[in-house]
């Protein structure tokens, strides 16, 4: 299980179907658990992560690949145009520091 490949059995199939129409709390009490915790635990299991924006269950690895992009991307633009500068070869810290508004590196960390 180390490559965090979802194992899709019928009760997995059940709880992300029911989960489209119902919240965690419903799906739970139908499917005889104690509580959504107890639900949670048996999906971690089955290499799924729960993803309160789509109030649906998520594959493992697609939570990974997320963290894997490129800063740049979902960074602020302070924090982008400061890697950039790093991305230099020979930059000096505290020159960066400066250039973006900082009295010195020590605050720019």
């Amino acid at each position: 299980m180390s490559d965090n490949q979802p194992i899709y059995d019928s009760k997995v199939k059940k709880i992300l179907e029911r989960l489209k129409f119902k919240t965690r709390d419903e799906v739970a009490e139908e499917m005889k658990y104690k509580n959504w915790r107890s639900m949670d635990m048996y999906m971690r299991r089955k290499n799924f992560i729960y993803d309160s924006k789509e109030g649906q269950y998520i594959s493992a690895n697609k939570r990974v690949d997320k963290y894997n992009k490129d800063p740049k991307n979902y960074a602020p633009a302070k924090v982008v145009s400061i890697i950039t500068a790093f991305e230099e070869e020979n930059t000096d810290p505290k020159l960066v520091a400066k250039q973006e508004g900082f009295k010195d590196h020590k605050e720019m960390a």
